[in-house]
Formats: structure tokens, sequence, C-alpha cells
């Protein structure tokens, strides 16, 4: 028991109280029941009755359960209507993401071991993917070799920009790059290129749909042909099948290209088409179905 006085501990019957056995302080416990003060005082300590609480029933248990279970929907539900500032359209393909990658065959694992930490094979993919197209875009359209040497380029700058990787490496992501462009240089596509207007390379997009989802990216190449512009997509998968079965995976990427590029020339036919660079084949992407 603790007591508390107004006059701050100056009150007389305090005094009493401290005569009496009860703690005037915090400090040791209460004596036990007893009579106190040769009898004067019978004393006993009442304890404090300990909070009940009723066992849970099922019911309150499929309640708790319920709750539970609809506080996770709405979160999940939540979480999926949450949109980002910026969309890339890169992001749309339709895979399943348990499959490794096509875009590139993966480095040898000696080559990857000797340069250390080793990578996955999507990553060497994505890595290949980038000196591709970086060399595609500063290419002048005319010197296969200098086609060649902006991997070359393209590959040391990527190295640079990374420590981890070493020479084996970089030798062998240009070796899988160059084996890319050197498909293409053989196949028809280069020669469309080379006779084509080419109205601009890795283009930049900012597109807001009518969801009000903001798409920002580069369209690998927009092109014109005595006709319409065509939208291109360059891909560096191995075509081991149907090629336009191959490029239906990628239907969204194109589908958001091609609005922004609508967008931009509203007055101008505009049409899609994926580009397999190793193969060399070209792939029309008809109009979605509305």
């Amino acid at each position: 028991m603790l007591v508390n006085s107004a006059l701050r501990g100056r009150a007389p019957w305090r005094s009493r109280l401290d005569a009496l056995g009860y703690q005037i302080a915090p400090g040791p416990a209460f004596p036990p029941p007893a009579s106190l003060d040769g009898g004067l005082v019978e004393h006993v300590v009442v304890p404090a009755p300990a909070p009940t609480r009723s066992p849970a029933t099922h019911s309150d248990l499929e309640s708790i359960v319920t709750a539970a279970a609809e506080h996770t929907r709405v979160a999940r539900a939540a979480a999926q209507a949450a949109r980002p500032p910026l969309t890339w359209p890169s992001g749309t393909r339709l895979q399943d993401r348990s499959d490794p990658d096509e875009s590139a065959p993966a480095l040898h694992a000696a080559e990857r071991a000797e340069a250390g930490a080793p990578a996955a094979p999507r990553e060497d993919a994505r890595r290949v993917g980038l000196i591709v197209h970086a060399a595609l875009e500063t290419w002048n359209l005319r010197d296969d070799g200098a086609l060649l040497e902006g991997a070359h380029h393209a590959a040391r700058r990527l190295a640079a920009e990374q420590a981890a990787v070493g020479p084996a490496r970089a030798a062998a992501e240009v070796s899988a790059a160059a084996e890319i462009l050197s498909g293409f240089l053989r196949s028809a596509l280069c020669s469309r290129l080379a006779r084509a207007e080419v109205l601009g390379r890795e283009v930049p997009i900012l597109h807001r749909d009518a969801s009000g989802r903001t798409w920002t990216g580069a369209c690998d190449l927009l092109l014109r042909e005595g006709g319409p512009i065509v939208v291109v997509d360059y891909k560096t998968d191995v075509v081991e099948k149907d090629a336009a079965a191959l490029a239906e995976t990628y239907r969204a990427q194109i589908d958001i290209y091609l609005r922004a590029v609508r967008a931009a020339f509203r007055d101008q036919d505009v049409r899609g088409e994926v580009w397999f660079l190793r193969t060399g084949m070209a792939v029309r992407m008809a109009p979605a179905a509305t």
C-alpha cells in the first residue's frame, strides 16, 4: 500500500500508519495478516482479485479466423491495386518466370568461375542483350566490322561499371553478342534496315494509357519503308520452334509501344514487328483483339 498526502508527507496520521507496520513509501511487502501494535489493530491484506478471462469458444475462434482472412483479402487487393508512378513495357512479357531466360546462351561455367562469383544464366543473358542493343544503337548501318566493334566497346563499358566482371566473363559476353550480331548481318533484316528510313533508335517512350497508367521505356527502332511507320523491337531469343508463338509472348510490350507511337503520329499508319536477330526472322504483330 502506498499512502499519499497533499501535505507532502507531513500529515500527522502518516506516522501513526508507520507505527502500525504499514510501509509509507515503496519498499518491502506489507506485513502478513496479523494483529498489529500489540493487538490494538487487526491487520488484513486483501489482495486485488485477479482478472478473469473466459475461455475462447469455438465460435470465437471461427470469428477470429474469418476476420483475419478478410483483412488478408483487403490487404492483397490493396497491394494489387497499387500502381507505381512509372511502369516499364519490358516487364510485361508473358512467360513462366521459373524458366531459364531465352535471350542468350548461358556463359560457360568455367568462364564464370574464372571471373569470380558465378552469375546466373538470366543475368548473363541480360548483359549480352544490353551489349547487342548498344551496338545496334550506334551502328552506322553500313560497316559490318563497325557493328562488331561496337559490341566490344559496349562490353568494355558495361564491364567497367561492374568491378566483379572479370576479363574471362567479359570476353565470353562479347563472343555471345558477336554470334547474335553475325546472324543478323547475314539476314534479310540487315538489308531491310540499310534501305529503310530510320526515324529513330532507342526512342524514349513516355505514355499514359486510358487507364491512367504511365509507361516509360525505349523503343528499339522506328523506321519507314515508304509506307507506314514500323515499330521494331529487337529480341535475342533462341527461336527453337514457332517464331510467331514466341513473338506473341511479347504482345503486351509491343502494344504499349504501338499505342505510344500512334498517339504521337495520329495521322499515320503504325504497325509493329518483332525482330529475332539470331535468325533474321521478323514477325509482324497483328492488331490486338479488342
